[in-house]
């Protein structure tokens, strides 16, 4: 039969309201034990600990037990030291009276703490941001047959400083919750991204992100499922490898044009009817964002369909010739 050692803990109040608990296994530290959110003010819960023989990329799951009796989980990564550091942004989807959070890692239980939550007021907490922005590349994404899938995250954080990362939060459909962290550029932009899996749930995915303990925002994004095989355009293997060629630069745009002109002649590509616009091509320039996609594309990160949509674009500019 399997089971569980917990070690006895011992529970010790902290100044300002703190509270840590420890065992054999770790700690776990939260900056207050007592909540009141307000509209308009941004509430955010500082965790912190450790745990011992912290394993390279295992994650740490936080278990917090609300009152209505249901359960919200929150994964970290620890560092190679084993410490850990996340936070929990507190608003109106919250409830009022008592909370446990479980500390739990490889099997093994780190640590309790208790909080309360003794008021909420208002229908949410923040509307805007006032720090700066968080913008979704597209809203919609369809899980990948095999490899994975990006999605990136961009914006802007106002008054930058150095060494604070931007803290991101990612709601799955069942309501865990995954952290991860990213540095701004010296400009306050910042881009980051996502990676979906072929074993991702369908469903609606929330990111929220912190900078400096202020909140930055929120987006959404949704996850379909697979499209269907029958529906997407087949392309032989070599052609994506010419694309990651060209992406890396390893081939240059007259070789990479050429060969898709060649897919296109033996219709092995095939590119619905556009209206080409009229232009000199060679002085044309193939936009940056079509190299980036190639490089996805022979990865397996994008789909052919959404590979064609850039070669579509580049027919319907002239860039790419079609010969008749």
């Amino acid at each position: 039969m399997a089971f569980v050692l917990i070690t006895s803990s011992y529970v010790f109040a902290m100044a300002n309201g703190e509270k840590e608990d420890t065992s054999n296994y770790g700690t776990i530290k939260i900056d207050n034990d007592s909540f009141s959110v307000k509209e308009d003010q941004l509430v955010i819960m500082q965790i912190t600990g450790n745990v011992v023989n912290a394993s390279g990329g295992v994650r740490i799951s936080l278990f917090i037990d609300k009152p209505d009796g249901s359960t919200i989980e929150v994964k970290t990564i620890p560092n190679n030291l084993g410490e850990y550091s996340t936070s929990l942004l507190l608003d109106a989807n919250w409830q009022v009276g008592n909370y446990l959070m479980r500390v739990v890692y490889l099997g093994n239980q780190v640590g309790t703490v208790t909080f309360v939550i003794s008021d909420i007021e208002g229908p949410n907490i923040v509307t805007s941001s006032t720090i700066g922005t968080i913008n979704i590349e597209k809203e919609e994404y369809f899980i990948p047959k095999n490899g994975t899938r990006p999605v990136e995250i961009y914006g802007n954080v106002l008054g930058y400083k150095e060494g604070v990362p931007i803290l991101f939060f990612l709601k799955t459909p069942d309501g865990t919750i995954e952290d991860f962290a990213a540095n701004p550029k010296i400009t306050g932009d910042f881009n980051t991204r996502i990676i979906i899996r072929d074993d991702w749930t369908p469903g609606t995915y929330e990111v929220s992100a912190t900078y400096d303990k202020k909140d930055l925002g929120k987006v959404s994004f949704t996850v379909n499922n697979l499209e269907s095989s029958e529906s997407e355009i087949k392309i032989p293997q070599w052609v994506k490898t010419n694309a990651g060629w060209w992406a890396s630069n390893q081939i240059d745009d007259n070789d990479f044009v050429k060969g898709i002109e060649y897919l296109i002649k033996e219709e092995i590509l095939k590119v619905p009817q556009t209206t080409q616009e009229e232009s000199d091509a060679e002085s044309q320039q193939i936009p940056s964002w079509l190299r980036k996609n190639a490089g996805w594309w022979s990865e397996g990160a994008i789909s052919n369909d959404e590979f064609v949509k850039g070669i579509q674009y580049l027919i319907q500019k002239n860039i790419v010739k079609i010969s008749k």
